[in-house]
């Protein structure tokens, strides 16, 4: 076992050295390619020489190439990096010091310090040893390597020596397939062209099997027409995450670029609208009309979650103004419409099933064939599925020429596919002819060859070589299931069952197979309310700390302002109080006035109502009067002139007393008398 992993680690360094020395891309010719391999060799035996038995002994022992000695001599032929040394009539070639050196720096050392680098950056520093990594990422290189040059020795119609799948020999577990996976996503334009140049090169190797040259296939793609599967098309369509949107996106450009037809059939649209129903029947019976939380939580408890990538578009969706959750019809027509604006610049054919009376047996026995391959390697069927591949699989063998292409340049019809076990399983009950259900990343490398590079297609054709990642075996999942249904049930806001599904990830290291899931998911709604109800609590409590804090520097300003605005209306008020006293004095002064003057008018003008009849009296009397008062005598005899004056003063007093009340000359009104003292005292 020891001398089997030591033989197969020395063919990873070889094939990764001849990967690294083809793609440069400077030679297209058959010569200028073998010359390269020949000048390896040269410089793994440097400074001895070989001859060109010995030279082509050890590319078929390292390489599994076969060139014949004339082959060699012609490719080495004057050559002025190469010197001919005649050894007792032998040829033997060695490389000029500078050559030597230009071809041994060609080696693994960029490869190395790309992955210190990576490493460096990577989360998994701690986790991975540089001697590790660089273990993965080689062996990832050379199945890789070995799958892409097997298939295109195919398309060539040129059968390899070892018909064997290297993807599905070699397994990576889940902590291998990760790391390799973010060494292809990790953002390095440096890397990115180094792992195109270096997978790509398998085509240089298998131009070298064939023994042609690269423009024999410029023509490659002249009226070429590629199906999509469904999967292709839903990643197209951008259900299975933006970046292998981006990815397939570029090379269906690049295809179109090229001049290829991009079709699909009416039974692979069939099988996208059953898939979309299906999938939105099961998040109709999962989550129902509560609103969607958000898919990393129910990746925790659900890893395995068929319908995630629908799931995901459910809850970008409803994520979306006007769109209500658990409205299910209008979400599949959303879906069935974004694969319509996907699928509207290509064209659709149709044909009949062929699954007929007269062909039923040998379909039947190809969906069985086909179904049984897949369940051994742990992939999910489904009966119409497998039935939609088998109806395209026998669609593309009636497009096959009639089985006369004897090479890919002569078969027009490919159909491009993500699924590798659909790409295997055709390999395999077709062995030795020329594979038709294609990888998208093989026909990207001959584009990438023949057609150009942007800047984009480095990082899309690593993208293009992720591994698919199964889940691991989780002897918690069943119970995992139960507390997401649990949790689903409540009827919490989606913040707070998001909370409570991140608590529950938070106890399940201590939570075993024999355990209830019912009580964890108890313990964590307990836990969560509590946090909540405290954090309310302190909510409201740091509220009102903040409000009674407010009110009290308001109520401190208060008090400055009311202190400064009461000695301002204390003077005001103490002005006005003053003004007031000074109004009332001046009233009840000229008040007393008025009323002492009124009063002796009064008594005047009642004085000569009495003058008026001792006048009057005496006039009637003077017979009775005695003559004696003098007094009287004149009273007497004036009385009439007494009664007149004293009727007319009389008059005039009243008149006057009239004439001033009227005027309020001499008012004894307090209103009137106030409100003319208050206007002389404003005044002065």
């Amino acid at each position: 076992m020891k001398y089997k992993a030591r033989v197969k680690n020395m063919d990873v360094n070889n094939i990764l050295r001849l990967a690294i020395i083809l793609s440069d891309n400077q030679a297209t010719t058959f010569k200028s390619n073998l010359k390269k391999i020949v000048k390896l060799v040269l410089t793994d035996c440097y400074p001895k020489g070989m001859n060109s038995y010995k030279i082509s002994s050890y590319i078929r022992d390292n390489y599994s190439l076969n060139f014949l000695y004339k082959e060699i001599e012609d490719a080495l032929n004057k050559d002025k990096s190469i010197i001919c040394i005649n050894n007792n009539g032998t040829k033997e070639y060695q490389l000029t010091p500078e050559e030597y050196q230009k071809y041994a720096d060609k080696n693994q050392s960029i490869l190395d310090a790309l992955l210190l680098q990576f490493l460096k950056n990577s989360k998994m520093n701690n986790k991975v040893s540089f001697e590790k990594c660089k273990d993965i990422i080689f062996r990832f290189f050379y199945y890789t390597f070995n799958s892409d040059v097997q298939t295109l020795l195919l398309l060539l119609n040129k059968k390899s020596d070892e018909a064997k799948n290297f993807c599905d020999e070699e397994k990576f577990n889940c902590e291998e397939a990760t790391l390799i996976n973010d060494f292809l996503n990790w953002n390095n334009r440096e890397k990115n062209e180094l792992i195109l140049n270096l997978i790509s090169s398998c085509y240089d190797y298998c131009m070298l099997t064939v023994k042609k040259d690269d423009r024999s296939y410029e023509s490659v793609f002249n009226n070429k027409t590629f199906y999509l599967d469904s999967n292709v098309i839903f990643r197209l369509a951008g259900f299975n995450k933006k970046e292998r949107q981006d990815v397939m996106q570029a090379f269906i450009h690049k295809c179109e670029s090229a001049g290829i037809k991009i079709k699909y059939t009416n039974f692979t649209k069939e099988e996208i609208k059953s898939t979309i129903k299906h999938n939105v029947n099961i998040i109709s019976k999962t989550f129902g009309h509560t609103t969607p939380i958000a898919p990393e939580a129910v990746s925790i408890l659900d890893s395995q979650y068929s319908s995630f990538d629908f799931y995901e578009k459910y809850y970008e969706w409803t994520s979306k103004l006007n769109n209500s959750p658990g409205d299910f019809q209008s979400f599949e027509r959303y879906l069935n419409k974004q694969i319509e604006k996907c699928c509207k610049n290509f064209e659709m054919e149709v044909f009949e099933s062929y699954n007929t009376i007269r062909n039923r047996e040998n379909f039947e026995q190809k969906c069985n064939e086909f179904s049984k391959f897949k369940k051994e390697r742990y992939r999910a069927t489904n009966k119409k599925a497998i039935e939609t591949d088998i109806n395209n699989y026998f669609y593309l063998l009636d497009k096959k020429n009639n089985g006369k292409a004897n090479s890919f340049t002569e078969l027009n019809s490919f159909f491009i596919t993500a699924d590798h076990c659909l790409t295997e399983w055709t390999l395999q009950i077709r062995a030795g002819s020329i594979p038709i259900f294609v990888l998208p990343s093989v026909w990207y490398s001959i584009l990438l060859k023949y057609k150009g590079r942007a800047e984009n297609d480095y990082e899309a054709f690593c993208k293009f070589l992720n591994i698919r990642i199964a889940p691991e075996s989780d002897e918690l999942y069943y119970n995992k299931t139960i507390m997401l249904a649990k949790v689903l049930e409540l009827s919490e806001p989606r913040e707070i069952k998001e909370e409570i599904i991140y608590d529950i990830n938070s106890k399940l290291s201590e939570f075993t197979v024999e355990d209830n899931p019912e009580d964890i998911v108890k313990k964590s709604v307990d836990s969560v309310t509590k946090k909540y109800v405290d954090e309310a609590v302190k909510k409201v409590n740091d509220a009102n700390a903040e409000r009674i804090s407010k009110l009290s520097e308001e109520y401190e300003n208060q008090k400055t302002d009311k202190y400064d605005e009461g000695k301002s209306s204390g003077y005001e008020l103490g002005v006005k109080e003053e003004k007031e006293r000074q109004i009332n004095k001046r009233t009840n002064k000229v008040v007393r006035r008025n009323k002492h003057i009124n009063i002796v008018l009064l008594v005047v003008c009642v004085l000569f109502v009495l003058v008026f009849l001792f006048a009057l009296l005496a006039g009637l009397f003077k017979d009775s009067i005695n003559n004696n008062s003098q007094l009287m005598m004149w009273v007497s005899n004036n009385s009439i002139a007494l009664q007149i004056i004293a009727s007319v003063i009389s008059v005039l007093s009243g008149l006057l007393k009239h004439i001033f009340s009227k005027i309020d000359v001499f008012s004894e009104k307090r209103e009137t008398i106030y409100a003319r003292e208050k206007r002389k005292y404003e005044k002065d």
